[in-house]
């Protein structure tokens, strides 16, 4: 099985075993509503060593798209670094506390799209960012491609080594009596990557404690 069929089985697999314990029913609305709130942050913190380092991706005059950018945890810092940021995010929570964020700390640089990212049509722009967003998405080569056909300059993705439910997943097999099928991280997407053609510069970076949901 090539990589990128593998990502998707094991999403597909993921998602399959998730809304079995729901009880057969796919949650409906936005799912982000009562955890929006713990994905802002202060769009001028000097100690967040990924906002450090993707600043450094761009020059003043460049824009951004990050995609799947929830409440401008990157966005809003990145966008008074450069001309101008654009967000794609379905989430409409996660737009209302990103507009909400930027009006507060004055940066009006910065659009909006509230569409999913398979869906939307976007100008290109130099970086395109996506920063722990696709380990659930099933058409991970449709993903990259469309953010690599954006991309004037770059493509940053941030992800971690594991995905970020796996530490729990001793409870899932405790409550549900069978194994916890994994969302994909960094291991298989540097195979998807290699399988597209694509060979990355891959750092590690320091995280900073968030609040867990």
């Amino acid at each position: 099985m090539s990589a990128i069929a593998s990502w998707s089985e094991q999403v597909r697999n993921h998602h399959a075993q998730s809304i079995r314990a729901m009880g057969g029913e796919e949650p409906a609305g936005d799912f982000w509503v009562p955890h929006a709130h713990r994905f802002v942050a202060d769009p001028r913190r000097t100690d967040d060593p990924e906002v450090a380092r993707l600043s450094q991706l761009l020059d003043p005059g460049d824009s951004l798209l990050d995609v799947g950018g929830g409440a401008g945890r990157l966005a809003l810092p990145l966008a008074l670094t450069c001309r101008h940021a654009t967000v794609v995010e379905p989430s409409s929570a996660m737009v209302k506390l990103l507009l909400q964020s930027a009006t507060e700390a004055g940066i009006d640089n910065i659009t909006a799209i509230q569409e999913n990212w398979e869906d939307v049509e976007v100008l290109p722009a130099d970086v395109v960012l996506c920063a722990h967003v696709v380990y659930g998405d099933e058409d991970i080569e449709g993903f990259i491609a469309k953010m690599t056909a954006n991309a004037r300059k770059s493509v940053a993705i941030l992800l971690y080594f594991s995905s970020p439910q796996t530490p729990i997943s001793p409870f899932w097999s405790r409550v549900h009596h069978e194994e916890r099928v994994h969302l994909p991280a960094v291991p298989e997407l540097l195979t998807v990557l290699w399988e597209m053609g694509i060979f990355p510069d891959v750092e590690m970076l320091r995280t900073i404690e968030t609040k867990p949901l």
